[in-house]
């Protein structure tokens, strides 16, 4: 299955967060095969922050990122936006 690289902007806490993601858009259910979600991977999350001579610089912050920051509710709202941006919009549809 191929994989597609996704990024998005998610204000925490009064910072800009860019995730960047990779995702698989699953496969629709058919009669012989039951189908699979979408899955969504954070590759990286990069924040805006001064160096030393207070040049601005992108840092990558997954692996110091605080554990108050909720990874379902922004793996939800990447998710939501990658379905809102599909050009299958009947792609997720549970009532098929």
């Amino acid at each position: 299955m191929p994989s597609y690289n996704w990024i998005t902007n998610i204000d925490w806490d009064g910072s800009d967060l860019e995730f960047h993601c990779t995702y698989e858009p699953g496969e629709r259910e058919t009669r012989d095969h039951p189908g699979s979600d979408l899955s969504i991977n954070i590759e990286k999350v990069l924040m805006t922050l001064p160096d030393k001579n207070n040049n601005m610089v992108n840092v990558d912050v997954l692996g110091i990122l605080d554990f108050d920051i909720d990874f379902e509710e922004v793996l939800e709202t990447i998710k939501e936006e990658i379905e809102n941006d599909e050009p299958d919009p009947d792609m997720y549809r549970d009532d098929y």
